[in-house]
């Protein structure tokens, strides 16, 4: 009992700080990956919806957790509340398998379990993963690697530990292509659990035959993995064409400064916390070089230290390591203008945890832990709790979000198109209105094609149609020929075709362009222009349920009853059944303006009026 209340209590306290996140809505990727898109709520074909790529333009193969989602959302439905909750409890599920993997490694060290759970449940850098439900990639990936790390070092039977640790590794990886540590991970914790520092006998130890299956069963886990990611994936990665522009000086350096960034994040992570954490590689400074070259530098013959010290401590310091390699951005891909991300860090502090709890625990014992290095431990972990207490809440929906990643850094595009984005979903156009204003006065009175694309949007939204149709088509000015207007070129319809999701990153922001100007087009009645728009909207999504409900309107302004119902039916399909009081609102607030009006379309308007004399009888 004296060993497990310490546990107890830190799950409580763990709850306590998280437990806000059960009112917290969908925001950032969310509104993506659940809301826009209807291919995880229900759709038919289950294999097509977790086997996709998770965003447009990406590679990414992570099948378990949209499996997770869709499941989710069959059995209990599209909620924000219940999707953190799941989040919150696969964090609970990752601190206590933190805890049982510190107690399986040294049992000895009674309150190691404890302090290593509380190390790892309040710190800040964990925020992100558990307070924004997309975080679930990060805390399952975490979730499959402690799973068959505890499968190696607390199962007895051959057989089970060859199933748990290649069946964890196999999930891990449709998790999140971070599992590709798993195998090393494996082998620094198989040298942990073995107690020998002997290189001759570490050796001869891991090559019995229990061992020797359970990498070959690992080895064939991953060659599965990857003929499943060959066969659903058009390609195996996304790669960032000026990080591939960098000289091989010029890489090292930036792998070294995010190694530093991943040290800041997990040693002092209240001094950054934030969405956003931008970075450019190719205007580093020579001082800035010369920095990322030194820890790039001093990371190898740290790593290449501890393989030859391999001490506990040393041996725990490599599995951090390790768990930060892919990403230290050694590969050039995208992660939009940022050096990282506290997400990231779900699996690595793990074992930061781990060497931390050991390290305090055997300072404890020798009695070298004085006065000043207490109070330091202690003042760490106040500030940690409180920056939780104070950082939490502002991932509570997307508003709150951008406007504070906005505030942190204005000068981002991203940031910048966000806030404004968040407001108008939100429906508040004066507040989107200054933000813009500031963001026009930024950028000297002259915006960038995705803001004005954004400020058209805002335009519409005031009502200013022939304003938002002019800033919409000039913020498609000047770039290259788009995908359907190749597909015209060559003489192909493509009202009959889809764009490449896996290979098109610009899908949503052109879905975005074209569905505003359907909407200024269906302001000015001008419906053959918006269904025209829409088309090209259906074009880089053809689920997306907002564009049906624009085609439905059009129709419906062109006096044609089937096709406006038609179309509407279409929307509703793609709609939650939550969303489907707002699209029956705007449906009604368009068909009684519109009916209002001079130049009315005589059938729609007249079934228009029938229904609403039914309602009112009803009533």
């Amino acid at each position: 009992m004296k060993r497990i209340l310490p546990v107890i209590l830190v799950l409580i306290a763990v709850i306590a700080i998280y437990s806000q996140v059960a009112h917290f809505e969908y925001a950032w990727d969310d509104l993506a990956l659940f809301i826009d898109s209807p291919a995880l709520r229900g759709g038919a074909d289950t294999i097509a919806a977790i086997t996709r790529p998770i965003l447009p333009g990406t590679s990414y193969f992570r099948p378990a957790v949209l499996l997770s989602f869709l499941l989710e959302f069959k059995y209990w439905g599209m909620s924000a509340t219940f999707s953190h909750l799941v989040n919150l409890a696969l964090f609970l599920a990752n601190i206590a398998m933190v805890g049982l993997l510190a107690w399986r490694l040294f049992p000895e060290r009674r309150h190691l379990p404890a302090l290593t759970m509380l190390l790892y449940g309040i710190h800040p850098a964990m925020i992100e993963s558990v307070s924004w439900v997309a975080g679930r990639f990060d805390l399952m990936v975490t979730f499959f690697v402690l799973f068959g790390l505890l499968c190696y070092v607390g199962t007895e039977r051959a057989i089970l530990r060859v199933l748990g640790c290649s069946l964890a590794f196999f999930c891990a990886a449709a998790s999140k292509e971070m599992a590709v540590v798993y195998p090393p991970l494996l082998g620094v914790i198989a040298v942990l659990a073995l107690r020998e520092r002997s290189l001759a006998s570490i050796v001869a130890r891991l090559s019995r035959r229990r061992d020797i299956w359970v990498a070959v069963s690992v080895f064939l886990a991953g060659l599965v993995y990857l003929w499943l990611r060959h066969h659903f994936l058009t390609s195996m990665a996304n790669t960032d064409p000026r990080m591939i522009a960098l000289s091989i000086t010029e890489r090292a350096a930036f792998v070294g400064q995010t190694i530093l960034f991943y040290l800041r994040v997990c040693f002092l992570p209240f001094m950054d916390l934030g969405t956003m954490h931008p970075f450019d590689p190719v205007g580093m400074t020579l001082p800035r070089k010369l920095v990322g070259l030194i820890a790039l530098l001093a990371f190898c013959g740290f790593c290449a230290w501890a393989l030859w010290r391999r001490s506990v401590l040393a041996l725990l310091a490599l599995a951090w390591c390790v768990a930060i390699l892919p990403v230290t951005n050694i590969l050039p891909l995208t992660v939009g203008g940022n050096i990282g991300h506290e997400r990231f860090m779900a699996l690595p502090l793990v074992f930061l945890s781990l060497w931390a709890g050991y390290a305090l625990l055997g300072l404890l014992d020798r009695g070298r832990i004085t006065v000043y290095f207490g109070a330091l431990a202690v003042v760490w972990s106040v500030v940690s709790i409180f920056n939780l207490l104070v950082t939490v809440p502002l991932w509570r929906d997307d508003v709150a979000l951008w406007t504070w990643a906005y505030n942190a850094h204005p000068e981002m595009g991203i940031t910048q198109f966000s806030v404004v984005s968040s407001m108008l979903r939100t429906g508040n156009l004066e507040d989107a209105g200054k933000y813009l204003k500031e963001i026009e006065a930024f950028y000297g009175g002259e915006l960038p094609p995705r803001l004005l694309a954004i400020k058209g949007q805002w335009l519409q939204r005031s009502g200013r149609y022939e304003e938002s149709i002019a800033a919409l088509k000039k913020a498609l000015e000047g770039g290259e020929m788009l995908p359907h207007e190749m597909l015209m070129q060559q003489g192909i319809d493509y009202r009959h075709s889809q764009v490449d999701l896996g290979s098109f990153n610009e899908s949503w922001y052109l879905r975005f362009v074209y569905g505003a100007m359907a909407e200024s087009y269906i302001g000015e009645r001008k419906f053959d222009e918006a269904i025209e728009a829409v088309d090209v909207q259906n074009f880089y999504q053809p689920d997306y349920a907002p564009a049906q409900l624009l085609k439905a309107l059009a129709y419906y302004g062109k006096d044609d009853v089937a096709g406006g119902d038609v179309n509407y039916e279409k929307a509703k399909s793609y709609y939650t059944p939550e969303q489907w009081p707002h699209a029956d609102s705007i449906k009604k607030n368009f068909l009684t303006k519109l009916c209002s009006e001079d130049k009315k379309p005589m059938a729609v308007c007249a079934r228009w009026s029938s229904e609403q004399k039914l309602n009112l009888v009803h009533e």
